[in-house]
């Protein structure tokens, strides 16, 4: 049948009602199947579901997926990765690993060339299934199964396992007080470390005796032999940091001299996130730090910053040369020192295209954050601003707008409109302006847009959004649900996940709904 379609299929799906031996001889052990598969079907097969129905441990399903990466076609070593991933539990009915490298159509020695590839691109439990089916398959994925290791709740043997191993594990979660066992074991070859709390450190008691109503911080030092951030610099290959620390009013302060030294001068560190509290002068000497390699950077950063005659006299943040950041997030509020932080950092980022905002100051917003996107980085495509409001604002964007005539593929808006805003039309803010501009300057581009605010006043400008914006492939509004009608009713658009919210604050009698629709 296969050969008969030498365009190829999409979608295969065989019932067997037949023994466990013609099944696997016939499927499996022969590979009959998977070499008419990669022949006839290589580049177009996305579901593949085959099922003895005598026995229903036999079922598979395969999903098809297509990784961004060098398999970009359905290839053999795509294949294989797929049956591996998606056998799981059929694996203890599989007699021999011969028959299983039938099924994915490559030879004992393509197979065994190609297993650190296969083993790459799955997950720890895939290959944790594997180990457990009989001695061949321990033998065979033992050493893949330290890929990824959660440091924690380990009695002594298996500490030791993991330490033997070292030098197999790629993506490490740690306390990060808590990497004196890895200092002097072979870590090199890690390409993800994250740094969380996982209660490792001991901590007395906080004092609670005195009740107050704002939060006091307490500072703790790190052990520098303990500081999980020192793996940074044995690790060359390292691609990815996420430090993430809470422990109630407590605070550690991981990054020191050395920490930022190994930090700047890293040769591969495309991705950081960080969550957690820091000072004023720790979080600007932790931006000019930033590896050349850095591409994406996440703050979820808390800053202990208090108003004063002080702040008011901090210099800037000073970069010595450009970033190289595609994608910068900005998760905590800015207010009070987007000047020091935000706008020097946007004036060193030429390559910038995506950007999350929180909450910043209006009068702020408007005079430093934008004429700072316009001037530097003139590659932008995403831009999200998580709140906002008044007409000043929406002027702002506008004024974003017009400056990339190229047009943005992504745009989300969490503005706050409230009748008594204050303001010069009674209507609510100059959201028609807003779709104006879109309209003008980014028809052909948008792909995603998000509005969180209501639009009960303009339901007239998201239709001509949606009827005039052919790549516009997800929207996001929030209004009433009569407001909401007419755009849940194009034809060519359908409603996803609605949600009900409460919209007594806004004056709205009835309940409103959060809508998105998504193009057919």
């Amino acid at each position: 049948m296969l050969e008969a379609y030498p365009n190829g299929l999409r979608s295969l799906v065989l019932n067997y009602v037949c023994s466990y031996d013609s099944f696997w001889i016939t499927i499996v052990k022969r590979g009959t199947l998977a070499r008419s598969l990669l022949k006839y079907s290589a580049n177009t097969i996305e579901f593949l579901h085959l099922r003895d129905v005598a026995y229903w441990i036999h079922e598979i399903e395969f999903y098809i997926d297509k990784p961004q990466n060098e398999f970009s076609t359905c290839s053999k070593i795509e294949l294989a990765i797929t049956t591996v991933r998606q056998i799981g539990l059929l694996l203890k009915a599989v007699k021999s690993f011969e028959s299983v490298i039938g099924l994915t159509g490559l030879t004992l020695e393509e197979w065994e060339s190609n297993l650190d590839s296969i083993c790459e691109h799955l997950v720890s439990k895939d290959i944790w299934r594997c180990y457990r089916v009989n001695r061949t398959w321990r033998d065979i994925f033992g050493p893949h199964r330290y890929k990824e290791i959660k440091f924690a709740s380990l009695d002594s043997s298996q500490t030791r396992d993991i330490l033997n191993n070292a030098y197999r594990i790629q993506r490490l979660i740690v306390d990060l007080s808590d990497a004196g066992y890895f200092i002097d074991a072979p870590c090199t070859q890690l390409r993800e470390l994250n740094c969380m709390n996982m209660g490792h450190l001991p901590w007395e008691d906080e004092d609670d005796t005195e009740e107050i109503w704002y939060p006091i911080h307490i500072w703790r030092e790190i052990n520098p032999s303990d500081n999980a951030l020192l793996l940074i610099g044995k690790n060359p290959g390292l691609q990815s940091l996420d430090v993430s620390y809470h422990a109630g009013r407590i605070h550690l302060r991981p990054f020191t001299s050395d920490i930022l030294s190994a930090l700047s001068s890293h040769p591969s560190l495309i991705r950081i996130r960080i969550d957690l509290l820091l000072d004023l002068t720790t979080y600007m000497k932790l931006l000019s730090h930033l590896p050349r390699s850095l591409q994406e950077l996440e703050l979820d950063i808390g800053a202990d910053i208090p108003y004063s005659e002080a702040y008011a006299t901090t210099i800037p943040l000073q970069l010595s040369q450009p970033t190289n950041l595609r994608r910068l997030s900005f998760m905590q509020s800015l207010e009070n020192y987007e000047d020091l932080l935000l706008i020097p950092l946007l004036k060193q980022s030429p390559l910038l295209e995506y950007l999350v905002l929180p909450q910043v100051l209006e009068l702020e917003f408007a005079s430093g954050i934008i004429p700072a996107l316009i001037g530097h980085c003139p590659n932008l495509q995403s831009f999200q601003h998580r709140s906002g409001g008044g007409d000043e604002w929406f002027e702002s964007v506008c004024t974003l707008l017009e400056a990339y005539p190229n047009g943005l593929r992504r745009l989300a808006l969490n503005y706050s409109w409230y009748p008594w805003y204050p303001g010069p039309s009674s209507e609510g803010p100059n959201s028609g302006a807003l779709v104006r501009a879109l309209l003008k300057h980014s028809t052909n581009t948008i792909e995603d847009l998000e509005l969180r605010g209501h639009v009960d006043n303009w339901g007239k400008g998201i239709i001509s959004l949606l009827e005039r914006c052919p790549n516009l492939r997800k929207l996001r509004v929030r209004g009433t649900y009569q407001s909401l009608d007419d755009i849940v009713r194009q034809s060519s658009w359908r409603a996803v996940s609605p949600r009900t919210t409460d919209s007594i604050a806004l004056g709205f009698s009835k309940p409103s709904a959060i809508e998105s629709v998504v193009r057919d």
